[in-house]
């Protein structure tokens, strides 16, 4: 039996949220951000044209928050080939400020997102608590 991407994916995110329980204790020692990237992040590529954005785009809920490394990324979810209710940001708009907090943080195409970039200051707005995801799909 052949697994999809998508089934695949969200059983790792599953195995994610239940591994991150047996670290509750290590909160004491991190802060939220740090936490988060280091037991509340998964990061996935296993190819070109698997599906990954067409994944985040449907699996994206109005309370998550999707990055992406430019304009021409950020189009594809507005309207047009990847509906998704979630809010968008690029790059070049990641530091709006928003009052929202988000579930999840999905990240499209990671490498260049954070080509120029800071993880930790892209990161720092919108991680503010430690049961966040970060999922990050692409290279």
């Amino acid at each position: 039996m052949l697994l999809t991407y998508d089934c695949l994916l969200e059983q790792l995110i599953e195995l994610n949220k239940e591994y991150r329980k047996e670290h509750d204790a290590d909160k004491a020692h991190y802060d939220c951000l740090q936490f988060v990237l280091e037991f509340g992040t998964i990061h996935l590529d296993i190819g070109r044209c698997v599906g990954k954005s067409k994944f985040i785009g449907t699996h994206a809920t109005e309370n998550d928050l999707i990055i992406v490394p430019n304009i021409i990324h950020k189009r594809n979810y507005i309207g047009r080939e990847i509906p998704t209710k979630a809010k968008i940001f690029s790059v070049n708009d990641i530091y709006e400020f928003t009052d929202d907090e988000f579930d999840t943080i999905y990240i499209d195409e990671p490498e260049m997102v954070f080509e120029n970039n800071d993880i930790y200051n892209i990161l720092k707005p919108y991680v503010n608590n430690y049961d966040q995801t970060i999922i990050m799909l692409g290279k």
